[in-house]
This record gives structure tokens, C-alpha cells and sequence, in this order.
């Protein structure tokens, strides 16, 4: 049987290590989107990784047989230490590495008094979700479903309309429809992604309350939000972000909305969309109508895994 350790990485590696988490992160485009410049990647590799990785990251050397396998970084904040990051080399056996690296995980966040492990794969595939399943972690609905694919769309037909917000409006308006859809949904864990998922900065991107146009019933009424996003991901697509009172989950005004949406941006024309999606009962009351309208579902790209490791802390008496 393979021996597999995991060890704290020491000074002489970190040069390494910034080449490899360089690497590794660039597969995700909006990291590369951040260093897309000579300059940043410069700072990149000589001061802001090395700096991270020595003195406020958990930087481990994964090792099979005594043999260096690969590497990783575990992040530590609020209630929760996170498997941000990690790479097993070619040859190894990759199942044996990460449940060794899991374990260190769950032993870091419960001798530090931590309450949740987290791991954060930039691989979703169903194999490895399934190793982190076996493994006891479950993942979070928030953000998990995205429904993708080439679509024209279709002029607004009337019903709703979309009402311009500012960036301090429009954070106010994404974090009470979350709210919402969250209560609908009766997700797990919901004090946690509060704390450590919703959004705490206005969004750089133009959002939107939408709210029942006149001669509805209700007209006026803000129904949910709104938000697009060109190519937030370096990858050519409009990115759209939708939150709506449950009532209208699934209902042919919500497809009506991105379809005018998509019509308006790509001025007619096909162009590639990706729907996000806030939770796991939205996205399977509208399912089968954004199915229709010609996308698919998928698992968002770097889904998040949770796993209880202590129970909760009592609140300690004031002093």
C-alpha cells in the first residue's frame, strides 16, 4: 500500500509553489484576468504570492512514498478552514493524496477550534465531487446551478420592466432577494453562507430591480434582481445573475426576462449565456423552461463543499 503524508512546505520551496499556484489558478479565467499585465504578474510572482503563502496561508507538500506529489493551500477565516487550492501530479495516486489532504484539513480546523472544513475544487467533475461526498462533505446551495448555452432571445413583450440601480441600491436589492430565495428554499448551513458567501461590495456590473409593469396586478411591485455581466469570466460570455420572489420560480415571466435581456444585449443575434442561479429549488422549478428555451443545466464552476467538524460553540459569558 502507498504511504501518503502531508507537511507543512518549508521556506525553500515556496519559489516552487508560486510557479505551480500560478499555474494552477491561471485554468480559472478570472484569475487570469487579474494578471493579464506584465506588471501584475510580475508582483504576482515576487511579493504578493510568496508573502501569502509564507505568512497567511497553510501551504502543504503532499508526498507519496516519500516522493513530492504535488501541493496545496488551506485558508483559514470566520468559522471555516478552506481547501482553496491544490495539485497532485501526474503518476500519483490522486485519491489516496486528497483524502490524506482532507483529513489534514479536518484535523487543522478542529484543533484551531474551527467549525466547518471547506473545499473549493476548480475540478467539478462527477468523480472527484463524488470523493468529497464519500468523504462526508456535502455541497452548499448557493450559486451551485447555471443554466448555459447560445441564445437570441426575443424583444420584451411587456409584464415586467427593469429598473436601473446604483451600485449601493443594487447590493441593498441582490442581498434581500438572496434572502428570499434562501427562506424559500430552506437550504442547510444558512448562517454560513450569509457570513462567509453573500456579497459584502456593490457589484461593478450594471444590475437591475425588476418589478411588474403597469396593467399587471401588483404593478409596481419589485419582484427580484437583476444583473449582467459581459465576460465577468474572460470567456466570452454574458453572465447573468437572477434572483426572483419565489411565486414567479419558473413561471413564463422569468424566461421572458432573460430571453429580452439576451435579445437586447446580442441585438438579436445568438450569442453564448450563462444563467446563475441562487439556490438548488430555484433551479429546479425553472428547469424545465429554460430547458425549453434552449439552455442547459450545469454545476457552476468552483462549487463549494462543506463538512461540520465540532458542533457549534456556545456564546461565552461576558467578562
Amino acid at each position: 500500500m502507498p504511504a501518503f503524508g502531508v507537511r507543512p512546505a518549508n521556506k525553500s520551496e515556496i519559489k516552487t509553489i508560486v510557479a505551480w499556484f500560478i499555474q494552477e489558478r491561471s485554468k480559472d479565467a478570472r484569475f487570469a484576468q487579474m494578471n493579464r499585465s506584465a506588471w501584475q504578474r510580475f508582483m504576482m510572482r515576487t511579493w504578493v504570492l510568496p508573502r501569502y503563502l509564507r505568512s497567511q496561508a497553510n501551504t502543504f507538500v503532499l508526498e507519496q512514498d516519500g516522493r513530492t506529489a504535488g501541493f496545496a493551500v488551506v485558508e483559514q477565516a470566520g468559522e471555516w478552514v478552506t481547501l482553496s487550492e491544490f495539485s497532485i501530479d501526474a503518476g500519483f495516486d490522486g485519491d489516496g493524496l486528497l483524502r490524506a489532504l482532507l483529513r489534514t484539513t479536518e484535523e487543522l480546523a478542529r484543533d484551531r477550534e474551527y467549525r466547518y472544513a471547506r473545499v473549493a475544487p476548480l475540478d467539478n467533475s462527477p468523480p472527484r465531487l463524488a470523493l468529497f461526498r464519500s468523504a462526508g462533505y456535502e455541497l452548499v446551495d448557493y450559486y451551485l446551478w447555471s443554466f448555459t448555452g447560445e441564445l437570441a432571445g426575443q424583444a420584451a413583450t411587456g409584464g415586467v420592466e427593469l429598473r436601473a440601480l446604483n451600485p449601493k441600491e443594487g447590493l441593498q436589492q441582490r442581498t434581500a432577494a438572496l434572502k428570499e430565495e434562501l427562506d424559500a428554499s430552506q437550504v442547510a448551513e444558512r448562517a454560513m453562507i450569509e457570513e462567509s458567501l453573500f456579497p459584502r461590495r456593490p457589484s461593478p456590473h450594471p444590475s437591475y430591480a425588476i418589478a411588474l409593469a403597469g396593467g399587471e396586478a401588483g404593478a409596481g411591485q419589485t419582484i427580484g434582481y437583476l444583473s449582467l455581466r459581459p465576460n465577468e469570466r474572460d470567456d466570452g460570455v454574458l453572465s447573468i445573475a437572477l434572483s426572483l420572489a419565489p411565486a414567479y420560480w419558473g413561471a413564463p415571466v422569468e424566461t421572458q426576462i432573460v430571453a429580452a435581456v439576451v435579445h437586447d444585449r446580442g441585438d438579436g443575434q445568438a450569442i453564448p449565456v450563462r444563467v446563475m442561479i441562487s439556490t438548488s429549488a430555484h433551479a429546479d422549478r425553472s428547469e424545465a423552461p429554460f430547458v425549453a428555451l434552449g439552455l442547459k443545466r450545469t454545476v457552476d464552476d468552483r462549487p463549494i463543499l462543506s463538512k461540520i467538524v465540532q458542533p457549534a460553540q456556545p456564546d461565552k459569558p461576558g467578562l
